[in-house]
């Protein structure tokens, strides 16, 4: 069966689109069935004029510097385009003609679409296929990469926009607010906390919180740090006891909260300024003391008695006083003198006899209209160190024995500036 010059040059068109085929002369005679639409039409053109070999490299080339070349793969280029062909020279045994066997070498996905240029212009065994394809999966890769990185800029802007918002806030924040490493250096506080210790402006980072933490409380902040770095508990609050920078002692009620900022631990302290609550609390501690003593030596009288404020409110009875209202100890806050005692449950004379006992120290009255059996009413001022120790005014009932002189005898109460309490004689 002989096949046809026809079938062969149709066959060598379809298995090397992009192949040249020029004579002794160098005139191009045939080409593959894709290089017309890079190139056009290449028929009767002189090879050296189109094409120029620009590996491997010769000053000039001929006829002859191609056949000596047969064995090494060549590198064509175009004047008119950018394109390079990478391929090899072989020559025909029986017509002679000399053919350029090779494609158009890819280095980007963007040189197809520029030379219009589809997958099905290159042969199936073309490495320039499978290259196509992977150019194109690349450029697929990297168009989502893009993306991506589009997003990861956008978020990035969003969180510096929210790192701003949130510096603002805990600079803002009424609370003192500061952030330590695991040792206690300062790595962040906010004006209110800057101002309550008293740091100078500038010169606040890298100091230790430690430093301005009383001893007796130094050790106790540390076993918190440790435990929530250990513990999974969210945050643990704790009271310490602090020196600032003008020798003030002072307290405050801190929240510690774990908080990890690029993998290192860190710690974020919320705190307020209990310095008042704590004083009072000592103020307070000290009143009861004073107001047990005085309890022991009142209940030692054989007289009724009770405490109330100035709008009648009960706050302690006795027992003699509690068989005279019929009113158990237990409940007797829950009631006003009002509403227990009928000497002063009629019209105003609970405040009538309040007007009267604040007028004088001592106060007398023997009439049975107000108060049957009354043979006195004693008004004893009592004084305290410290804010009052039930309301602005305490009034309660006594009889004028020997609880007047225990008091003043044990000096449990001091003249002051701060509340008075009245006493009178109730009947028994």
């Amino acid at each position: 069966m002989e096949i046809s010059i026809d079938h062969i040059s149709t066959l060598r068109s379809n298995l090397f689109p992009f192949h040249i085929s020029f004579g002794e002369d160098a005139v191009i005679h045939e080409t593959g069935s894709s290089i017309h639409k890079v190139f056009g039409d290449l028929k009767g053109k002189f090879f050296f004029e189109e094409f120029s070999i620009i590996r491997p490299y010769f000053p000039n080339w001929d006829i002859d510097r191609i056949k000596s070349n047969f064995e090494t793969a060549c590198f064509l280029k175009s004047p008119t385009h950018d394109l390079i062909m990478r391929g090899q020279f072989m020559q025909h045994a029986t017509s002679g003609d000399i053919t350029f066997y090779g494609s158009i070498w890819l280095n980007s996905i963007e040189v197809l679409e520029t030379e219009k240029l589809v997958i099905n212009d290159f042969a199936l065994h073309d490495p320039t296929y499978d290259f196509v394809h992977i150019l194109k999966q690349l450029e697929i890769q990297g168009e989502e990469l893009r993306q991506l990185l589009h997003r990861v800029k956008e978020k990035t802007s969003q969180l510096q926009v929210s790192e701003t918002k949130y510096r603002n806030f805990l600079d803002n924040a009424s609370e003192m607010i500061y952030r330590i490493d695991p040792d206690g250096k300062i790595l962040y506080a906010n004006p209110k906390f800057i101002s309550r210790i008293s740091f100078p402006q500038s010169d606040y980072l890298g100091k230790n919180i430690f430093e301005i933490i009383t001893e007796k409380y130094r050790e106790g902040f540390k076993e918190n740090i440790q435990q929530l770095d250990k513990a999974n508990v969210p945050s643990i609050f704790t009271e310490s006891q602090v020196i600032n920078f003008h020798n003030e002692l002072l307290w405050f009620g801190q929240s510690i909260q774990r908080v990890q900022t690029e993998n290192v631990d860190e710690f974020m302290v919320f705190a307020i300024d209990i310095t008042t609550q704590k004083k009072n609390e000592a103020e307070i501690i000290e009143s009861n003391k004073q107001l047990e003593l005085l309890t022991l030596l009142i209940n030692q009288t054989a007289d009724a008695l009770h405490v109330t404020d100035e709008s009648g409110q009960l706050y302690y009875i006795n027992e003699k006083e509690s068989i005279r209202l019929q009113l158990p100890i237990d409940q007797c806050r829950s009631h006003k003198i009002q509403d227990v005692d009928p000497r002063f449950s009629v019209n105003d004379s609970w405040h009538n006899h309040l007007s009267l006992v604040k007028k004088k120290e001592y106060y007398n009255r023997s009439t049975t209209a107000i108060s049957p059996g009354v043979t006195g009413i004693f008004l004893l001022r009592l004084f305290r160190n410290g804010p009052p120790l039930r309301g602005n005014r305490i009034s309660s009932q006594i009889s004028v024995t020997s609880v007047h002189a225990k008091i003043q005898r044990n000096n449990c109460w001091r003249p002051n500036k701060y509340s008075k309490v009245y006493c009178w004689k109730c009947p028994t």
